[in-house]
């Protein structure tokens, strides 16, 4: 699913992925420039959609964004 998502498409989903590159760990795809965030493919899914993400399933400097514990 990932491989068929269209920066406009990441965009209506809500999340904000902007100033960060998202890149899944499973599966060959990244989003993005930036601070890296990685994650299992499932993760970056709820990402986009603006959900968040235990701190344990995502890694990079700029997680903590995503995760409630950090801006």
């Amino acid at each position: 699913m990932l491989g068929e998502l269209q920066p406009k498409q990441l965009r209506y989903l809500g999340g904000d992925l902007d100033r960060v590159q998202v890149r899944a760990t499973d599966v060959d795809w990244s989003h993005g420039a930036g601070e890296p965030v990685t994650a299992r493919a499932g993760d970056v899914l709820l990402l986009a959609c603006g959900r968040r993400v235990t701190a344990e399933r995502l890694a990079g400097p700029a997680a903590a964004r995503f995760t409630g514990s950090g801006a």
